[in-house]
């Protein structure tokens, strides 16, 4: 419990807070603890854009409702950013400084102190270009950074306060999916959402589904390519309903950035 009372008082410290609630077990962990900590002084925040997978959607209401922590979502608008659609390395930057700004103006209008984010000790070693975008604003913290809590920290809470996503994989915004240097779209992060969902409802949890224009390359786990080319008939026919010309299978499983970048 060592790591849950420590995080319980960073929150406990700070009076009242909004958590940029995502669906991940990193900030899963972060609305659990502070509402412990701070009860109705803290809010859960989710932000509502293209870029976010549906099931993450429905899953941070559901989660929240499950646990009674309040919880709500503000809108962002990333794609109004000509910098944040072309899709440079820094994309994650101006997705984030969105965020920010909004959850900033949600902070001042309901009074609450800080705003807190899920950056772990683990996520410094990768590009993380949105973490910029929380040091530059004036009111976030990340609490894993400042109590030294890495990824394994964080599943070893999760699993100590027994949270349904405590071994959940782990996620990123469907942009992600895109190659840096190909412009964003919202349609074509629609069409990503829904051939992922599609290799969900077929048993596949750790995935991604790679955008290549016409084509659409599929990672999953190396010890799950064979399930996969065993439902190849169902994957091709429902992903080429999708508007997807050519369906590819990624022999080298998945893998973090997997050619991309998340």
């Amino acid at each position: 419990m060592e790591l849950v009372n420590r995080l319980a008082r960073f929150f406990f410290e700070r009076d009242s807070l909004i958590v940029a609630f995502s669906g991940g077990v990193d900030s899963a962990v972060l609305v659990v603890v502070a509402h412990r900590a701070l009860g109705e002084r803290m809010l859960a925040v989710t932000g509502d854009s293209p870029s976010v997978p549906s099931r993450d959607r429905e899953l941070t209401v559901t989660f929240c409702a499950a646990h009674g922590i309040p919880h709500q979502f503000v809108a962002t608008k990333e794609f109004d950013n000509p910098d944040y659609r072309a899709n440079a390395g820094n994309r994650c930057y101006f997705c984030k400084e969105e965020l920010f700004r909004q959850l900033e103006s949600l902070r001042v209008a309901k009074a609450f102190d800080w705003i807190a984010e899920g950056t772990n000790r683990s996520d410094l070693s990768g590009h993380r270009p949105g973490q910029k975008a929380a040091t530059e604003a004036e009111r976030v913290i990340s609490p894993y950074l400042d109590l030294g809590i890495d990824k394994a920290g964080v599943r070893a809470i999760a699993r100590e306060l027994r949270l349904e996503l405590a071994e959940k994989p782990a996620t990123a915004c469907l942009a992600s999916r895109i190659p840096v240097g190909t412009a964003v779209d919202p349609e074509v992060l629609r069409r990503i959402d829904a051939a992922e969902n599609v290799l969900r409802d077929l048993g596949f949890e750790q995935l991604r589904v790679r955008h290549h224009g016409a084509l659409v390359r599929i990672e999953v786990p190396a010890a799950e390519l064979m399930a996969c080319v065993e439902k190849r008939e169902r994957i091709v026919t429902r992903l080429r309903e999708l508007g997807f010309k050519q369906v590819t299978l990624d022999l080298q499983g998945y893998r973090i950035g997997g050619g991309v970048d998340g």
